[in-house]
């Protein structure tokens, strides 16, 4: 977040993810990953660390897709 509030970006593309939707929307980054739609419902991990691992994981492809070239 702060990388895009100050410009600090450079040649690079921001990239925000989040199990949580509405973190997710307030973030100023122009590309937003929402991890674990199915599994979180966009509600978040819960500060559960293997329910993120998981969301993570099932968000795997869209994170490569966002990070390739």
């Amino acid at each position: 977040k702060h990388l895009v509030e100050y410009g600090v970006h450079q040649d690079v593309t921001p990239i925000a993810t989040n199990t949580d939707g509405q973190h997710l929307k307030n973030n100023p980054a122009p590309v937003k990953i929402l991890l674990g739609k199915e599994s979180t419902g966009g509600l978040g991990a819960g500060g559960v660390p293997d329910i993120g691992r998981k969301a993570a994981e099932e968000s795997a492809d869209e994170i490569r897709e966002a990070i390739k070239d």
